[in-house]
């Protein structure tokens, strides 16, 4: 009962990060453990961040998904998630669609700053003289 009604509230865009990247018997597994999780939140502090950063950790992988989940504390989660993604300040409170349109913007954003600083003159190199 639990299950169901949790499944029904369970975001789309996590719903849809689970179907694309868990293979077909790993899947519903993912969704019933995400959608019992979202369902208990309020006691346990699994909110919608929490289970994009697991995730987002796991990549597809339902073994790492349950260790993720297994840790206990949800803060453990949140700072792992953004160790591997890079970027940090609950990066996951966002639908999955926002991050990745997030991280398109920084990457653009990262070689245009790359771009800018290898059209620097050589003489912007060069250390000053210390006479």
């Amino acid at each position: 009962m639990i299950e169901r009604e949790a499944y029904q509230a369970l975001p789309p865009d996590i719903i849809d990060f689970i179907v694309d990247k868990f293979p077909v018997p790993s899947c519903h597994y993912a969704i019933s453990l995400c959608s019992v999780l979202f369902a208990l939140r309020k006691d346990t502090g699994y909110s919608e961040e929490v289970i994009r950063s697991a995730l987002f950790i796991s990549d597809g992988d339902i073994a790492i998904l349950k260790r993720e989940f297994d840790y206990g504390d949800y803060r453990d989660i949140l700072l792992a998630a953004e160790q591997k993604s890079g970027n940090f300040g609950h990066y996951f409170r966002m639908p999955f669609p926002e991050v990745y349109k997030l991280e398109k913007n920084l990457e653009e954003e990262q070689l245009k700053l790359i771009k800018e600083f290898e059209d620097l003159p050589e003489e912007f190199y060069q250390q000053a003289d210390p006479k």
